[in-house]
């Protein structure tokens, strides 16, 4: 699985534990696949997976217990929505895939969301929490 990101953001996620990944410059064109977007772009593939969402029909749940932040990308989360993960699943790495899980979803943990939030606030990265059950 691999992500676009601006160069600010991949360099906080390259800053941290990302286990086995690939990493290259990128240009950003609009839908018509011509037109460049301005600003600097890195692609990210990552190499850490874990299988960890609660694989029921009930993996969305509203409570306010709430552990690592998951970031869907085009996902249909709403800000109140909780994604159930398996208690002690959660690998060493700071950013990780579910291979059963969208490709266009990843997991950052605790440590990397702060750092993001902290290096980059003016980037809105619509983290989504999870409960660990």
């Amino acid at each position: 699985s691999f992500w676009v990101f601006e160069e600010a953001v991949a360099d906080v996620i390259l800053s941290s534990n990302l286990g086995p990944h690939v990493t290259k410059p990128m240009r950003v064109r609009r839908f018509d696949k011509v037109t460049e977007i301005d600003g600097t772009y890195r692609l990210i593939s990552l190499g850490v997976t874990c299988e960890l969402v609660i694989p029921d029909g009930h993996r969305i749940v509203h409570e306010p217990e709430l552990t690592f932040p998951i970031m869907p990308y085009g996902a249909s989360l709403k800000a109140k929505d909780v994604v159930r993960i398996k208690r002690g699943c959660v690998p060493d790495a700071d950013i990780w895939i579910d291979p059963k899980m969208s490709s266009r979803w990843f997991f950052v943990s605790q440590r990397l969301r702060d750092a993001l939030e902290e290096r980059c606030p003016g980037n809105k990265l619509d983290l989504i929490p999870c409960r660990e059950v």
